[in-house]
């Protein structure tokens, strides 16, 4: 028979735990901070974007096309491609979309 060690201290009460598990607590806090901070940077983003329709020949693919594309608010450039009517669905472009540095010359 094994003897169970006992987790009573000297003067008879229970101590519980002693650090085995403290380290779990650190891990929650420090993971629900990073999630925090990683919500707050992807909001930022998304902020300081708008949704634009350009209709252009694209000179790539030799094709008119139409495409809904992000730009930023704070700079006004085009950011991506989201949408193109060349592709087939058109949210899968699948392009080196290069029509974003195009337009952000021609501006």
């Amino acid at each position: 028979m094994t003897a169970v060690k006992s987790r009573r201290g000297p003067d008879g009460h229970n101590r519980g735990m002693e650090g085995q598990a403290h380290w779990l607590t650190l891990g929650v806090v420090v993971g629900g901070g990073l999630l925090v901070l990683l919500v707050a940077f992807l909001m930022g983003r998304w902020r300081h974007r708008t949704w634009v329709t350009k209709e252009f020949h694209c000179p790539y693919s030799d094709v008119d096309v139409t495409c809904e594309m992000s730009k930023s608010t704070l700079t006004g450039r085009m950011i991506d491609v989201d949408t193109c009517s060349k592709f087939d669905p058109p949210e899968r472009v699948s392009c080196e979309r290069k029509c974003v540095d195009m337009l952000n010359q021609a501006t």
